[in-house]
């Protein structure tokens, strides 16, 4: 009895999925023959275990190409070295997930990208752009028209962001929980905005926050839990304010404090 060769060929022709290192390596079985190709590929590091699979074993007969990066483009997976299939500057960073199929968005209009570093300064913006790259460690939102600053769950998906910068916008609000979720972030650049108040649950879920600027606010009044819960902060920025009254005991609740 003879196989029905359109049902027992594993293919992903003319798929639309940007395929990446995904689990293959540990699931994938020796098949007769593999369709890859019509697939845009990036071959970067993360790809280069593909390619060592089809040398030692060469299955794929659909001439499989390479989409991104430019370097790389059009060349025949199969044929090309091991060495070739490299990480260069933001590459490193844009395929990092890949092993787990993580969405990555390219760098988004009209920010500029260098590294894990997203620059969007400048540039006018009145609310943060929403397909921020999740590599990202470091982003810069200073010198915009930002106004509020909303507890959506945006930096849930940023996990390996160290520094925000949004100074010098024009943010009277910070919605309770508004950084929840960047568990990474070290620096909060609040410098020359229109805060008037400033209270607890607006910090909550950044543990690990080293430093917070609040230079050149509207800022009144600091009481004695405003910054509680920011165990882990080092050193704390209110110049230029107009605050008549510091409650006792204001920062007896930041235990690692050393610079105020």
């Amino acid at each position: 009895m003879k196989c029905n060769r359109n049902h027992t060929l594993p293919s992903v022709w003319r798929s639309k999925v940007a395929i990446r290192a995904a689990k293959w390596r540990r699931n994938f079985k020796l098949p007769l023959i593999k369709h890859l190709a019509r697939n845009p590929f990036i071959c970067d590091c993360n790809l280069r275990w593909l390619v060592e699979y089809l040398h030692a074993n060469p299955i794929e007969t659909s001439g499989a190409r390479c989409e991104t990066p430019r370097r790389m483009h059009r060349r025949r997976i199969s044929q090309m070295r091991e060495n070739k299939y490299k990480c260069k500057g933001t590459e490193a960073y844009r395929s990092r997930g890949a092993g787990e199929c993580a969405s990555i968005h390219d760098c988004p209009d009209p920010c500029v990208c260098e590294g894990s570093i997203v620059d969007c300064s400048g540039k006018r913006l009145r609310d943060i752009p929403e397909n921020i790259p999740s590599y990202t460690t470091e982003l810069r939102l200073n010198n915009n028209a930002i106004q509020k600053i909303r507890a959506n769950g945006f930096f849930k998906k940023l996990q390996h962001l160290n520094k925000l910068d949004l100074s010098n916008n024009e943010i009277t609000e910070l919605e309770d929980g508004a950084f929840h979720g960047a568990n990474q972030l070290t620096d909060l650049l609040l410098t020359e905005n229109k805060l008037k108040d400033v209270q607890s649950k607006m910090f909550t879920g950044i543990p690990n926050l080293k430093t917070l600027m609040l230079r050149t606010n509207l800022l009144t009044c600091i009481s004695n839990d405003t910054f509680s819960g920011l165990e882990s902060l080092q050193l704390l920025s209110l110049y230029d304010n107009r605050i008549t009254h510091i409650m006792n005991g204001a920062f007896e609740k930041i235990p690692a404090l050393t610079t105020l």
